[in-house]
């Protein structure tokens, strides 16, 4: 009875010396129990979690590596910024009519903000860099900066899309100013083009959403810096939604304008502020009811938010015009209606009473979709 009790006390003893156990930690990594000295860690959801001081060791340099990136990769775009404005901006600006352009050129093209972000940025290298030099430096109050500074973006994202149109123009229309930006690029140390300088400040923010997950994911629940990576990283979620968004809305505008310069007899009412293109296909038109026009001919249709456009393609392939054949306005009146028959292969009818057309779609996923 004594040996069993005392095998059973060396089995605890033995147990505890050895045994590893796995919790999860942070922002869904997982972190393994090893022997040494052990703290109680709050996870996100309120649990605490036991680790010990070499998982803890571990998960610091992995945030202090995460901030090293974070401090490289803000120091290459600053350095993109200046050289934007110093190699490319500034010449331009000195003489703009020995390039063929003005200054209402250059003002379209740079845009009134990136100045300012530039500084903006110096300064929040500056603080990173600080931080940086020191594991106990907290990193929140540069993010809090940053997410507060961010704003200043949407006046550059509100002006990009004209700002890189602008540049193209300029560019066809002035070979000295096109002949300066080629030479631009070539200089060391990036070898970019202007266009894709413009557009660093578009793709940084994607950058720093990457970087501050990642150093969310090494940051304790209840370390000073927490909540303010947790504000940061929603600020600038925010702006990416804009950029999104204005991305969005600039491929619908340059292809209503796209449409509007193919179609005859020109629609002057069809560009529209409100107006959206939503999608288009390829579809056989098999009725117009209601018109004297001819059916059975391959159409090209174009759904708008509110408006379809039934259109003709040329049988020259190499002649891009689109014949309007019909035009329906999307309202409250509107019917659609499937339509089960074998004489017509996967078709639907849609109108209004007495101006109904009949399409036949390629098969019936196309049908589906639309």
């Amino acid at each position: 009875y004594i040996a069993l009790l005392i095998f059973i006390a060396l089995s605890i003893v033995y147990a505890k010396k050895y045994l590893r156990l796995s919790f999860s930690h942070g922002v869904g990594d997982h972190i393994h129990v090893t022997p040494g000295v052990t703290s109680l860690v709050t996870k996100p959801n309120g649990k605490k979690v036991v680790v010990t001081e070499e998982d803890l060791k571990r998960q610091r340099e992995l945030r202090q590596h995460v901030i090293k990136e974070l401090v490289h990769t803000e120091t290459v775009y600053v350095g993109k910024l200046k050289f934007l404005i110093t190699s490319c901006a500034d010449p331009l600006k000195d003489k703009p009519t020995a390039f063929g352009v003005t200054q209402d050129d250059l003002k379209l093209i740079f845009g009134s903000s990136l100045q300012t972000l530039v500084n903006l940025h110096v300064a929040f290298l500056d603080q990173l860099e600080s931080c940086a030099s020191s594991e106990d430096r907290a990193i929140g109050p540069s993010l809090h900066f940053l997410g507060s500074f961010l704003r200043v973006y949407t006046d550059y994202i509100n002006n990009f899309e004209h700002s890189r149109s602008h540049l193209n123009k300029c560019k066809r229309k002035s070979y000295r100013f096109s002949k300066f930006l080629k030479n631009c690029a070539l200089e060391e140390p990036y070898h970019l083009t202007v266009d894709a300088y413009l557009i660093e400040p578009i793709q940084r923010l994607p950058r720093y959403i990457l970087l501050l997950k990642e150093l969310q994911k090494y940051t304790r629940v209840d370390h000073k810096d927490f909540e303010d990576i947790k504000k940061a990283l929603k600020s600038i979620k925010s702006i990416a939604d804009l950029v999104n968004k204005r991305k969005r809305d600039s491929e619908a505008k340059n292809a209503l304008n796209e449409i509007y310069h193919l179609v005859v007899p020109r629609q002057e009412d069809l560009i529209m502020p409100t107006r959206r293109l939503v999608q288009e296909g390829d579809f056989k038109l098999v009725q117009l009811k209601g018109t004297t026009r001819d059916a059975d001919v391959d159409v090209h249709v174009c759904l708008f938010n509110d408006l379809i456009l039934i259109l003709q393609p040329e049988m020259d392939p190499s002649n891009p015009q689109l014949t309007l054949l019909h035009r329906l306005t999307l309202d409250m009146t509107m019917r659609i209606h499937d339509i089960d028959s074998t004489a017509i292969s996967y078709g639907f009818e849609l109108g209004n009473e007495g101006d109904m057309v009949i399409l036949s779609a390629a098969d019936q996923e196309e049908k589906n979709m639309w």
